[in-house]
């Protein structure tokens, strides 16, 4: 009772919408109640004015007077792995700086990054897909990808504009598995940076009390990314035909209008949604303050239902307006195979929208055209048409050797180029070939007392049709396109070469050595 009496006789002003506030108290209280047989014990809820910041819902924890639970831990405040949110302020500066698009088509296939290697949530790889695909479907492996192409420092320096204070001071220490939730963030801030999307952009913080005035704000704002930028990723993360949309909304006629964003961290220890509309931004927790996992957790199941609950209690859809498209937003038409502007062969097109001034010149090229025989047995290349009876020119697909090599780890059939003419004289110059196992420059650790082997991998160019290796310049195997040889490394410093039979060649070296496991 201490404790208790003492809290009544403090006064402290703040924003809080009393009413709202001991509703949303309940909503997370009965979320709990159905949880707490899976070992899910917490939850906490933060609700923003768009307009203003003022906080005018906040849950700490389900019960503040549950010391069993540590219910007096503010989930608002406390330090999380944030899971999959980061991911659209990502996209987000992709688009801002036209990297990206949201029709453009980027790789969700095997990748390695100096020896990590993201997997998807689902475990599988997905091929070819749009970006806006790519960020509705929360993959893993583009992500990862688009940070290793922005920067760890560039994308960091965001975070630091919009407040992410724990970011800052760990920001030495954080490596590209921070897009899926390899560092620490707070509920607060990531409300304070989705709240910056639903106004065009533009960070000012929030206020957790009434002694914080908007002139405040005025003051600390900071531009996040353009106002055109916004409207696109606002425009994708409303898209309802995505894999987390609450099975308890999808045929729900009170849905309510938002664009939302879930995450699971790793281990199904912190389950996320962040949401907005023009009036608010709501974000939603749930998890153990232990830190421990449950397999029942996750954005989806958990946190979303609460977030879409929340909003249809402080929304007036009445009033509720939608974003307009700004001038400096774009729509062209391009490519359905690669989001590039089309080219003459390309047949299905679609509408994408780019910020102005940052629209990809380039021309779609997913077909080539190449010189065949007449009956589609060998191609040819100007070199050696020469030696070919008859000839046409045909179109094939002028797949990546990334792609290339997805096909053939999924066993995915695809149209294949006729074999070179094998008696060309031409030697195929240039980029293309790329050793992807081992890893350039990685350190191996290998038991001596194991005959361990390491994986000798390459992607190439659809022509590629064998691969020669070499250990320290001594020749090892040759090896057909798809095939993945294994070979038992000497200690040291290894040097290993592979050339393709179009004259391409890559050198790397690891550093190998055998230690007493």
């Amino acid at each position: 009772m201490r404790l208790k009496e003492k809290l009544n006789e403090a006064t402290i002003s703040t924003h809080i919408h009393i009413e709202h506030q001991k509703q949303i108290e309940e909503l997370a209280r009965a979320l709990i109640d159905r949880l707490r047989s899976f070992n899910v014990t917490n939850a906490a809820v933060l609700v923003v004015e768009n307009e203003t910041g003022n906080v005018v819902s906040y849950v700490g924890s389900e019960d503040f007077y549950n010391e069993i639970d540590a219910g007096q831990v503010d989930g608002v405040k406390a330090i999380r792995s944030p899971g999959s949110t980061l991911k659209p302020l990502l996209y987000a500066l992709h688009y801002d700086q036209g990297l990206l698009t949201p029709k453009l088509r980027i790789a969700d296939v095997r990748m390695n990054f100096g020896g990590y290697e993201p997997e998807n949530y689902d475990n599988a790889f997905h091929g070819c897909v749009s970006s806006e695909e790519a960020l509705k479907q929360s993959l893993n492996v583009p992500a990862v990808d688009l940070l290793n192409q922005f920067g760890i420092p560039n994308f960091i320096e965001y975070l630091i504009r919009a407040d992410f204070n724990s970011i800052e001071r760990a920001q030495n220490k954080l490596g590209l598995s921070m897009i899926l939730g390899g560092c620490g963030t707070t509920l607060d801030e990531l409300t304070g940076l989705y709240r910056a999307f639903a106004n065009g952009g533009t960070y000012s913080g929030i206020h957790l009390s009434a002694v914080e005035s908007l002139s405040d704000s005025v003051e600390r704002e900071q531009t996040i990314m353009s106002e055109q930028a916004a409207y696109i990723l606002t425009e994708i993360l409303t898209e309802v035909t995505r894999p987390d949309l609450p099975d308890s909304w999808k045929d729900n006629p009170f849905r309510p209008k938002i664009a939302w964003i879930t995450g699971t961290s790793f281990g199904m220890r912190d389950a996320w949604s962040i949401g907005y509309n023009q009036a608010y931004t709501v974000g939603v927790w749930a998890g153990n303050f232990s830190g421990e996992g449950a397999p029942e957790l996750s954005g989806v199941g958990v946190a979303a239902p609460l977030l879409f609950d929340v909003f249809n209690l402080v929304s007036d859809a009445s009033k509720d307006n939608w974003y307009t498209r700004p001038s400096g937003v774009d729509r062209i038409w391009v490519c359905n195979e690669t989001g590039l502007s089309p080219n003459s062969f390309c047949e299905s097109l679609v509408v994408d929208q780019v910020v102005s001034g940052m629209t990809r010149p380039q021309l779609c090229q997913h077909l080539k055209p190449i010189l065949i025989a007449k009956d589609s047995s060998t191609s040819y290349c100007t070199t050696c048409i020469k030696h070919a009876d008859e000839h046409i020119e045909a179109f094939y697909p002028n797949y990546t050797a990334q792609m290339l090599d997805y096909f053939q780890t999924e066993k995915i059939s695809y149209l294949k180029e006729p074999d070179h003419y094998p008696f060309c004289e031409r030697v195929f110059p240039g980029q293309g070939l790329l050793i992807v196992s081992p890893v350039d420059n990685l350190e191996y650790f290998i038991d001596e007392n194991d005959t361990n082997q390491i994986k000798l991998q390459a992607q190439a160019p659809a022509n590629t049709t064998k691969f020669y290796w070499y250990v320290n310049d001594v020749f090892y195997k040759a090896s057909e396109r798809n095939e993945v040889l294994y070979f038992t490394p000497p200690n040291g410093r290894v040097k290993i070469s592979c050339s393709d039979d179009r004259g391409r060649n890559q050198n790397i070296e690891i550093n190998v050595k055998r230690v007493s496991f």
